[in-house]
């Protein structure tokens, strides 16, 4: 939104919520509703990762979508739990200026956390090497098969929804050198669903993966990446690919 903000003469804000999902998106719109001047609009994202990820009526146990045994799970993660609590004494109270402790703690941390990652299946870190450059992906991602997702059908809100934004994984983005079909076959049932969804309510969706991938194999070849390079998350030069585009399919 500062981007958007600083690039135009309209005014954007953003409203979302980090760890959420479509349906809270819906609630969030809902609640600013009666704040609204007339012509103010609602731009929806939908990230082709999490946002796809629902298991409300489920009693398995899940970690990004990946279904993990019960005791696997308790065991996993109240290990985590119980290291947190334990860097929080000790990093406080005994060894905050402990040269050795500081060292040897991140290490034994990772590696207790490596193999029970392993044993639950969970580990989702992918290393993958692009023009010499060294890329982390979370590849759990483009292996699971589930397309459905929360559409906002609130009457209140249809109008108010200007467009429909599909935002493509890391994966997805350079997915062009992996050749992985079944990456390129999840996201089309995604961008599938919330089309004919979508449709029904006379509302578009744009599907940002070609941009993105285009604009990623450009960048590449000047030693530039669009997501920062151990994360997830767009870094500086991905978030302008994003607010320019957006503003072409909005005002031009």
């Amino acid at each position: 939104s500062e981007i958007l903000n600083k690039n135009s003469k309209y005014k954007f804000s953003n409203i979302a919520i980090g760890g959420t999902g479509p349906k809270i998106y819906e609630n969030n719109m809902l609640e600013l509703l009666p704040i609204l001047k007339n012509k103010q609009k609602f731009l929806v994202f939908y990230f082709e990762g999490n946002d796809f990820i629902s298991k409300e009526n489920d009693n398995n146990f899940y970690w990004y979508g990946i279904k993990i045994p019960k005791y696997k799970y308790k065991l996993r993660f109240g290990y985590e739990r119980i290291e947190r609590n334990k860097d929080k004494i000790l990093n406080k109270k005994f060894f905050d200026k402990n040269y050795f402790y500081q060292i040897v703690r991140p290490h034994s941390q990772r590696f207790y956390n490596k193999l029970l990652s392993r044993w639950t299946d969970s580990c989702l870190v992918e290393w993958k090497t692009i023009k010499s450059k060294k890329i982390g992906f979370l590849y759990k991602y483009y292996d699971l098969n589930e397309y459905k997702t929360h559409i906002i059908k609130n009457n209140d809100l249809i109008d108010r929804i200007e467009k429909v934004i599909f935002i493509p994984t890391k994966y997805s983005t350079y997915e062009k050198y992996f050749n992985n079909k079944l990456s390129k076959k999840n996201r089309e049932n995604k961008i599938k669903f919330l089309r004919k969804e979508y449709q029904k309510l006379n509302i578009e969706v744009i599907n940002l993966t070609e941009v993105f991938q285009n604009k990623s194999i450009e960048k590449i070849n000047d030693n530039k990446l669009l997501f920062f390079q151990d994360d997830t998350h767009l870094n500086k030069i991905g978030n302008k690919i994003l607010s320019n585009y957006l503003l072409k399919i909005l005002f031009e």
